[in-house]
């Protein structure tokens, strides 16, 4: 159970850049793709939703920056949430259940990243509202 140190957190301090990362490198590996246009302007969204809220994402957790994270994860959540419906409205007659679960896989992911924008949220409210406590106090 973490304890608020970060020196117990190490293993998160770890999988989370690796976690945006991975999501930065799909998007931009989408780009890349020749079929990627075929799905039309809604992926190019998509695919960049996925840049720019894993290039986001990636560069708070490394600098412990809530800004970052408090950015880049409702876009991550939004092309998650895309991305399923991408992929389960084509598949849905030929395999309707597969198509189903996909689809849930990705909402859920997109649930857990919203979880932990839930989180980075508190976590800048605090800060605000303590530096306009200093603020207040300095003058």
């Amino acid at each position: 159970m973490p304890d608020g140190s970060r020196k117990r957190d190490k293993w998160l301090r770890v999988l989370m850049p690796m976690a945006y990362f991975c999501m930065f490198a799909a998007g931009v590996l989408l780009f890349l793709s020749d079929a990627f246009a075929e799905l039309g302007p809604i992926a190019y969204v998509m695919g960049g939703f996925l840049v720019v809220g894993g290039a986001a994402s990636l560069w708070g957790s490394l600098t412990e920056k809530w800004v970052g994270e408090f950015v880049g994860l409702p876009l991550l959540a939004s092309s998650f949430g895309v991305f399923g419906v991408i992929q389960a409205v084509p598949a849905f007659d030929a395999y309707p259940l597969i198509a189903l679960a996909n689809l849930l896989l990705l909402w859920s992911v997109a649930d857990l990243l919203l979880g932990r924008w839930r989180q980075v949220k508190a976590v800048s409210t605090i800060a605000l509202h303590v530096s306009e406590k200093e603020r207040r106090w300095n003058r």
